[in-house]
Parts: structure tokens; sequence; C-alpha cells
């Protein structure tokens, strides 16, 4: 909801429709959503993560902003933040929910100089906030970025992650940020905890690098998704998939089985002829050794003529009429 339209809701409210309002209960009306907004801003964020992401898959910088409120916070809790107006409108705005999956969240963008406002509530102490800020300065080699947190809350702990792109050296940011790692995607990444900041604390960090190519980190990471399927899907998506596979596995399992025993109706016969045949040599002695004799057999379904000791015609399968 836009603060203006709070404020000015009691004089509306007066004027249309006729209704004397005591100068004090007025005075209340108007100073109580700006004390509602003040109570806001007094809240101290409990945990305020800042992951810079230089030239990934764009050329500009991404910015997440991971946000935690404390513990006694009421919740839902009206949360604004500021990011540059140049970056426009941002890229996503989130909640993390109780089974631990990020959701999208309607917010309300507003544009003050420099500044644009994102306001949305916050139905759970966690929320995040992505924005690419094309401020990043690209000269030649050279790169250059500014971060600054203009301190609309307190923090408790802020940490910052900064992650090097693909191909860049001469890494320097200030203030220094000691901790080095290696993430699962094989990027560098260097952390720093900047500890606690009172409301009002401006927090600036500046980035200067070498870069010789324009090529984003994202087009020179592994193409094996071996590692960040796992990593990347969430535990619900996960659970979709392990039952389909279970699903599957049961169909394929069933087919086999009823494969198997029509195949084994249709072949038994099949086996009892094999188990009474003689070999080659045996049944070209007996079609070679002249016209036939009396009692030859022949089937009574296709005329083969049998040899002595079958039981199924070795042509069409039919048990033979033997006379016994």
């Amino acid at each position: 909801m836009n603060r203006n339209n709070r404020v000015s809701t009691p004089f509306i409210f007066g004027k249309f429709f006729g209704v004397k309002i005591a100068p004090v209960l007025l005075l209340a009306l108007l100073v109580a959503p700006l004390q509602n907004v003040q109570a806001q801003n007094e809240v101290t964020l409990e945990v305020l993560e800042v992951n810079l992401w230089p030239e990934y898959d764009r050329p500009e910088m991404l910015v997440i902003l991971q946000v935690t409120l404390p513990a006694d916070a009421v919740l839902p809790f009206e949360l604004t933040l500021r990011i540059p107006a140049a970056a426009g409108e941002p890229f996503a705005v989130t909640v993390r929910e109780s089974d631990g999956e990020l959701y999208e969240t309607e917010y309300e963008r507003t544009v003050s100089d420099e500044w644009a406002f994102i306001t949305f509530t916050a139905t759970t102490p966690e929320a995040h906030l992505e924005y690419y800020d094309p401020s990043l300065t690209i000269l030649g080699t050279e790169r250059r970025y500014v971060f600054q947190w203009s301190g609309d809350y307190a923090v408790q702990v802020m940490n910052v992650h900064v992650q090097e792109p693909v191909g860049a050296r001469d890494m320097h940011i200030s203030p220094s940020l000691s901790t080095v790692t290696e993430g699962f995607n094989s990027l560098i990444y260097y952390s720093g905890m900047i500890g606690s900041l009172n409301a009002g604390d401006t927090f600036l960090l500046t980035l200067d690098y070498q870069k010789e190519t324009e090529t984003l980190s994202i087009e020179q990471l592994p193409t094996d998704t071996s590692i960040s399927l796992g990593t990347l899907l969430g535990e619900n998506t996960k659970k979709i998939l392990l039952w389909g596979l279970v699903v599957l596995g049961v169909v394929f399992t069933a087919g086999g089985v009823w494969w198997f025993r029509k195949s084994t109706r249709v072949s038994a016969p099949q086996k009892k002829r094999h188990r009474t045949q003689r070999t080659k040599t045996e049944e070209r002695i007996q079609i070679d050794s002249g016209p036939p004799r009396e009692g030859t057999l022949y089937c009574h379904m296709c005329g083969k003529q049998a040899i002595a000791g079958d039981r199924f015609c070795r042509a069409c399968g039919t048990q033979l009429r033997i006379n016994t």
C-alpha cells in the first residue's frame, strides 16, 4: 500500500462524507501511519547477506539480498528495501515458506531520485531480493563497481560474498573479504563478515578487477548437470521425480513379468517337441531312406511328414495323432 494513500485517507473521508473529526483525533489518525512506518524502520534485521555476482549471466552486477527477520518479528511484516532506480524492476522478490521453498511475492516499486523502494510483505522470517545493477563500469579490461547499503534498517550481522568472474584477475575488494572458497560451480568466492550496523549507517563496498574478455561466467561453467541438479532442484521437485522413477520401475517390472509369462505359454509345446527331436544326421538318414513305408505318420493339420518318435509336427507344432 502506498504511504501517501494511507496518510491522506482521513482527509478524504472527512471531506467527501462530511464527517466532523476532532482535531486531536484527526492528528492521531494522521500521525498513526507515520508511526507505523517509523516502527517498521526501527526493526533490526537479524542477518543481511549481500551476494555480488559480476558478469555472471549479464554484463552487469547481479545483486542478491537475503534478509532474515528476528525471531520476535510480528508476521506478516511489511519490508521495504531500496535498490538503484537504474536497475529497473527487480529480477525476483521471494519469501521462503515453511516447506523450505522460495516463492515469488507481489511488490510495489516507488522511485525517489536515484533510488527505487521495493515494498513487499514478508510472511516468513526469510526474504530474498534480486536485481541487476547496470552501474558496473567496464572500460577496456578494467572493471569497477560500488555497492551501497543506505541503512534503512539496523542490522545485527551483515555478511558479504563476492563471486569472482571467470577470467578475472587482480581482484581488489574494499573492505577486504578474507575468506576465499571454491563453490560447487568451480567459481571462486570472497566472503567476509561486516558485523552490525545501526539504522542510518551507510556501508560502501568497492570492487575492482581486470578481465580481458567479455565472456560471461555462465558460459564457462561445466555442462555436467549431475552436481547442479540435486542442488538447484527444490526438495518437492526431487520427491516428485523420485516417485516418478518408482512408478516407472513398477510399470516396467509388471510388463516384463507379463511378457515372460506369455512367451512361456507360447513356447511350451516347442520345448516338448525339442525333447523328442533327433539329431540332424538321423533326420537326413530317415528322409533319404526311400519312399514312405507303411505306417508313415503325417500331420493332420499341414500334411508334413513326421519322423518316428515325433509327438508334435515339426512344421506347425500341432500335436500329432498317433495310433497306439
